[in-house]
């Protein structure tokens, strides 16, 4: 990580916003890790950070808080779910 205090803005992330965030897994990488893009459920958006570095320290700030991780057929359903929601 670039700069300890990079990601600070991200902490709601992985503490007060918790429920609000989900992994999505996506594959393995050619070195056989996860992939995982970071989405906010409330607003279906996949959350972009540029620094690979700081992605990796957010992901894993992510996964020791127990963020849930799905799969693409489940973030289908909540964007779908969210879509029906908002008709209401």
């Amino acid at each position: 990580m670039n700069d300890p205090g990079s990601i600070r803005h991200y902490e709601h992330m992985w503490t007060t916003d918790l429920e609000d965030f989900v992994l999505v897994h996506l594959g393995k990488e050619v070195d056989d890790s996860d992939r995982y893009a970071i989405v906010r459920k409330s607003n279906s958006a996949t959350i972009t950070i540029e620094d690979n570095d700081d992605y990796e320290e957010v992901k894993r700030q992510l996964l020791l808080a127990g963020v849930k991780i799905i799969d693409l057929t489940e973030l289908k359903t909540l964007i779908q779910a969210r879509k029906t929601a908002d008709k209401s």
